[in-house]
Parts: structure tokens; C-alpha cells; sequence
């Protein structure tokens, strides 16, 4: 459990008392902050991220498939058609 400063007298109270054991005043209740494995899920997601980006960066995307790689048609270009050159009159 933690603490909180009593604003009638500036004392440490335990956060789940209602009043200031020493002073009396009304401790009014405080949303709770964020709890530390939030934020240490928050920081282990960034830096996920960072080292993701950083390897694509460095070492490219994932391979090509082989389509991609080749040029021009699958089977040498023999179902190419090639138009004929226009003939002078």
C-alpha cells in the first residue's frame, strides 16, 4: 500500500485511509495512477517495434517471391509475338 501527503498537515498517510490519523481531515480519494506493469508493457511494445524496424532496415524485407525476380516471361519469350515492321509503299 502506498503513501499520500494529508493536505490538512502535510503528514504520509496510507492511501486507504478515509481520514488523517493525525490531523483528522478528510483524505478525499484519488484515482489511481497508472500501475507500473502498464507502463512496462507500453515500453516492452516500443522497443518490439524499434528492434522490428531496425532489422528491416538493416537486413531488407522478406525475400521476393521468384516471379519478381525474373525478367520478362516464364518460357524464354517463345509464345512472344513480335509485330511486323511496317512496310514502305
Amino acid at each position: 500500500m502506498s503513501l499520500i501527503v494529508c493536505e490538512g498537515c502535510g503528514r504520509h498517510v496510507h492511501e486507504g485511509e478515509r481520514a488523517c490519523p493525525f490531523c483528522g481531515v478528510t483524505l478525499r480519494a484519488e484515482a489511481p495512477a497508472a500501475s507500473a506493469g502498464m507502463a512496462r508493457a507500453a515500453l516492452l511494445t516500443a522497443l518490439t517495434v524499434a528492434a522490428g524496424m531496425s532489422l528491416q532496415a538493416c537486413y531488407g524485407g522478406p525475400p521476393r517471391p521468384h516471379a519478381y525476380n525474373e525478367v520478362g516471361p516464364r518460357d524464354g519469350g517463345a509464345t512472344m509475338q513480335v509485330a511486323a515492321p511496317a512496310q514502305k509503299e
